[in-house]
């Protein structure tokens, strides 16, 4: 018979951002971008272990710093065109077997520094008749007044859509970066961050801050240090 362990903390952290050269690993506030998540997962009480996926020895060196395990990760799953998913997968498919498994993880990404401990705890709760709940947000500006450039000029994408008045739009909710919560079996089986059932956990989008520029970095460093909602 299967041992099932409490849930793991997947933490995917490559090395070769280049946008931001070195981006998991950046100062914020004092401690590198990696450690929030980290901290964060650690603080939960959840987790039978937080692990760090990275073929990097200095963000494997700063996992370990904050308290986070470390799983080397090959060099083909490191690549900017390989998906966090597949990461995920050959880290529980290389770290337990079928007779000891962990029943559930959850992918937090390492930009996810406003999350706490209480999202966490509430999502994981949310796993229950499905197979995976994001932590979503919703759009600022709604789908429906999406544009595209086409030779100079702008043409909506959806124009019959767009003429509705806007209090009649379906409410929309999309992936923010923040975390995913996985049933292990049915995400080794297919991986994937969108299965079928999949449940949401609303975050506030100024909870939920992607950083890819220096801008976005600056703008997070300024967030942390008001420790409180801006809005």
């Amino acid at each position: 018979m299967r041992k099932e362990l409490p849930p793991i903390a997947i933490i995917p952290a490559r090395g070769g951002s280049k946008r931001i050269p070195r981006k998991n690993i950046a100062d914020v506030n004092g401690k590198p971008l990696l450690a929030y998540p980290v901290e964060t997962c650690l603080a939960s009480g959840l987790f039978s272990e937080v692990v760090v996926s990275t073929e990097d020895r200095d963000i494997a060196d700063v996992a370990r710093q904050f308290g986070a395990k470390v799983e080397i990760r090959p060099s083909e799953l490191a690549k900017d065109t390989a998906p966090a998913s597949l990461a995920c997968r050959d880290l529980l498919l290389r770290r337990y077997n079928d007779d000891i498994r962990p029943e559930s993880f959850c992918m937090v990404y390492p930009m996810a520094i406003f999350i706490q401990p209480t999202d966490l705890i509430e999502s994981m709760a949310k796993l229950d008749n499905c197979d995976g709940v994001m932590g979503v947000s919703d759009f600022s500006i709604h789908p429906y007044k999406a544009l595209v450039e086409r030779n100079g000029y702008l043409t909506a994408l959806w124009p019959e859509l767009n003429l509705k008045q806007s209090q009649h739009y379906p409410r929309t909710l999309g992936s923010n970066g923040t975390f995913y919560w996985g049933v292990t079996d049915a995400f080794i089986a297919s991986p994937g961050f969108y299965p079928k059932r999949l449940k949401p956990y609303i975050i506030p989008p100024w909870r939920a801050v992607d950083i890819d520029t220096n801008d976005d970095l600056e703008h997070a460093r300024r967030i942390k240090l008001s420790a409180s909602d801006p809005c």
